[in-house]
């Protein structure tokens, strides 16, 4: 082995097997969004509105609302999603409370991507905002996914804070995951001083990808939570996740307060590919097969016969376009002895269906 190519299975080595490394992002599609434009009842087809009672009595963390469904507590205005908590004597379940608010659902689960939301937080001592996700799989009474998916409990079914908010706190946002192995205040969590959070509009970001969680406000990134050991116990965040947007209200409530709104512009999933270990040897998609990979000079690509004809672009790892070829038939080899070494990734586009794939030019 001459002295480049050390050098270059030194630095795959250091990409693929440290966990500190940041992945790259190659691709992003819009997969899911909700730009709340149009006024009034929230888009049902997209949302669902939360309010039983998961033990019969309360909710968690000893909340002293009720979440409704009414169009009081959640509502579309001015190109915003309001989410409003108040002061107010309300019954229902057969329990008297006097604050309510709402806790939203998506009818969307998925796995990895990129979220992003553009939000205003409420004001107010003893209030628990938030935008964030839990496992599909979450057993939860009265939870839109519960009688399909629940399979276990919180916090085993993993969640994720795009930002949360405690308005004892001003302009503090909170970002991070919850586990087994930390969970509650032993969270695993970072802090953003976000000057104006309460009455400017900012953009909070999680990128969620097979080995880290990656939390920026405005850009900036100030939180990754990347285990090592990925197991349930400390990685309950392979499995599909949905999204929520809630205004809690704590005992410690300012007793002067009478209410508030969470405004959110947008939130909006990006289907991203990251950087994942390649094994050496066949890859084998089920739609194609490249081999040898790594490769040096030539590689071939088998593919179904529903693919040919279909366009196959070739990436560096930055995105860049290298090649870009049409399949002319099922078996087909492709020269990339003038590649430099590195990583790239195949993209074959069919229709409206786009397959990706990495492989290694030595």
């Amino acid at each position: 082995m001459n002295l480049l190519k050390a050098y270059f299975h030194f630095i795959l080595s250091f990409l693929l097997f440290t966990p500190s490394v940041s992945i790259a992002q190659v691709d992003s599609n819009l997969i899911w969004s909700d730009e709340f434009d149009g006024s009034g009842q929230i888009d049902t087809s997209k949302w669902f509105q939360q309010y039983i009672l998961p033990n019969g009595q309360s909710w968690f963390s000893g909340e002293v609302q009720h979440y409704t469904n009414r169009e009081e507590n959640s509502f579309v205005k001015d190109g915003c999603l309001h989410i409003v908590a108040k002061k107010e004597n309300y019954a229902s379940q057969g329990a008297a409370k006097e604050y309510t608010s709402a806790r939203l659902n998506s009818k969307f689960a998925f796995k990895y991507g990129r979220i992003e939301t553009r939000a205003k937080m409420p004001t107010g001592f003893g209030l628990w905002t938030a935008i964030w996700t839990l496992g599909q799989n979450i057993t939860e009474n009265g939870g839109y996914w519960n009688k399909q998916f629940g399979s276990v409990q919180w916090p085993a079914c993993g969640e994720m804070n795009i930002l949360e908010y405690w308005g004892k706190s001003p302009n503090d946002i909170l970002g991070g995951a919850h586990a087994p192995n930390g969970w509650g205040g032993g969270a695993h969590q970072g802090l953003a001083f976000v000057n104006s959070a309460e009455t400017t509009f900012h953009v909070y970001e999680t990128i969620w990808n097979p080995f880290e969680v990656i939390f920026k406000v405005d850009g900036v990134e100030y939180y990754r939570y990347a285990p090592i050991d990925k197991t349930p116990n400390s990685w309950p965040l392979n499995n599909k996740h949905y999204l929520l947007a809630s205004i809690a209200v704590r005992p410690d409530i300012d007793t002067t307060f009478l209410q508030t709104e969470l405004l959110v512009d947008y939130i909006r999933v990006y289907q991203t590919d990251t950087l994942t270990s390649v094994d050496e040897g066949i890859i084998d998609n089920q739609n194609f097969k490249v081999y040898p990979n790594p490769v040096s000079n030539l590689f071939t690509l088998e593919t179904s016969n529903d693919l040919i004809g279909a366009k196959l672009r070739i990436e560096n790892i930055t995105g860049k376009e290298i090649e870009r070829i049409i399949i002319q038939s099922s078996i087909s080899n492709i020269d990339c002895s003038n590649f430099p070494p590195g990583i790239y990734f195949l993209s074959i586009l069919q229709d409206d269906k786009i397959i990706h794939q990495k492989f290694i030019v030595e």
